[in-house]
C-alpha cells in the first residue's frame, strides 16, 4: 500500500489518532522559524530590510520571499536556499509525536523505516507553498547580490 505522508501512514496502521497527526503538525508549525529570520540568521538580508518586506506585504496575497524577490532583495535561487533551510528548523513529525507521549520513541526509527521501504520515491522541487517566484531586479537596476557560498554544514564561509 502506498502512502503520501507519514502521519497517514501511522493512522492507517492505528498506531496514533488523526487528531494527534493534526495536533503535532500545529506545533510543527508554530516552531518553524520564519522565513525572515533565517534570511537574518544566514546574512542574505538585514533587520531593515526584513521589515521593509514585511510592511510592503502587508494587505497582499504575496509570501514574504516572492516580495523579497519584487522589492529585488533576493533572487530565486536564494529564496529557495532560505526555503530549505528554514525546512530544516521544523521539528520532524514523529518527533513531535513522540514528544507528546502519542508513540514511543525507541519505535520510531523502526516506523521511519517500514514508511519508507513502502514510500514511492518521487524527486523533490522545493518551492514556496508550491509557487515559484519569478526572478526580477534590484530597486536599482542592478542584479540582486549572489548568495554566499556554502559549506556543508550550510553556514556561510
Amino acid at each position: 500500500m502506498e502512502y503520501r505522508r507519514f502521519g497517514q501512514y501511522l493512522v492507517n496502521r492505528g498506531l496514533v489518532k488523526e487528531s494527534d497527526v493534526q495536533a503535532a503538525l500545529s506545533e510543527q508549525a508554530a516552531r518553524q522559524a520564519r522565513i525572515g529570520q533565517v534570511a537574518i540568521r544566514s546574512g542574505l538580508l538585514d533587520v531593515r530590510q526584513v521589515m521593509e518586506i514585511l510592511r510592503e506585504q502587508a494587505g497582499t496575497c504575496y509570501f514574504f520571499g516572492e516580495m523579497a524577490i519584487r522589492l529585488g532583495y533576493l533572487t530565486d535561487h536564494e529564496l529557495q536556499e532560505l526555503l530549505r533551510a528554514q525546512q530544516d528548523t521544523r521539528p520532524r513529525l514523529g518527533e513531535m509525536l513522540v514528544e507528546m507521549g502519542r508513540l514511543d520513541a525507541g519505535s520510531l526509527d523502526r516506523l521511519l523505516e517500514d514508511y519508507h521501504a513502502v514510500q514511492p520515491r518521487e524527486p523533490g522541487n522545493p518551492v514556496e507553498n508550491g509557487r515559484k517566484a519569478a526572478v526580477v531586479k534590484r530597486k536599482s537596476g542592478k542584479p540582486a547580490r549572489k548568495a554566499p557560498a556554502r559549506g556543508k554544514t550550510g553556514t556561510a564561509i
